[in-house]
């Protein structure tokens, strides 16, 4: 074992002598004495010590936000998503795709908790995204919500929709789907905001 000097210890840890002392007399850090009265540390206790503090200085990690993902290719609507979602209580990340394929890509890479899909967009579209969505079980508990200006004859002629899923016809109303998301972010333990337009 490496005993080194008080000055020794306080100068690997960058703090005084007088620290140093402190923190052995409150039992942070043990230490033996010389014949001639000298206070000697193990090496190892500092070290260790030093390991504490720099778990302890660590940056916390950043609080848990909802994941959403949004597979539209109207890029107004886009814009409009991009504009007033920042405003919502619940801390969220938008996550972008233009179309089904990409969509499921994205799915996969980013694991969302929350899916607004288009049903009506180019390639592998709304409809096909949903089908293949329901055979895949690592989905099962994505909240999707489809934003359609079809109608809900129309929805039916090609398939209706799975169950559980949140129709949200177009215009978009943000009022329901902020509060899907703060339905979601309780189920999560994510913590909500105030809502400054409520005063809170």
């Amino acid at each position: 074992m490496i005993d080194i000097t008080t000055h020794q210890a306080a100068k690997l840890l960058g703090v005084t002598v007088r620290t140093v002392q402190n923190w052995v007399g409150a039992g942070k850090l043990r230490a033996t004495q010389t014949a001639g009265g000298h206070r000697r540390i193990p090496l190892a206790d500092v070290q260790t010590l030093l390991e504490r503090q720099q778990v302890d200085d660590a940056p916390a990690a950043p609080p848990r936000q909802l994941k959403v993902l949004v597979v539209e290719d109207d890029p107004t609507l886009l814009k409009l998503y991009a504009l007033k979602m920042p405003g919502f209580a619940v801390p969220h990340q938008l996550l972008v795709a233009s179309d089904g394929l990409q969509g499921l890509l994205m799915l996969g890479l980013h694991k969302p908790d929350i899916l607004i899909l288009d049903l009506m967009i180019p390639g592998m579209d709304g409809f096909d995204m949903l089908r293949t969505l329901q055979r895949m079980p690592d989905f099962k508990a994505l909240t999707i919500i489809v934003v359609t200006g079809l109608s809900a004859g129309e929805i039916l002629d090609r398939g209706g929709l799975p169950p559980g899923v949140t129709l949200a016809p177009k215009p978009v109303s943000f009022d329901v789907i902020e509060t899907i998301f703060a339905q979601k972010a309780t189920q999560l333990g994510i913590a909500i905001k105030p809502h400054p337009a409520r005063g809170a």
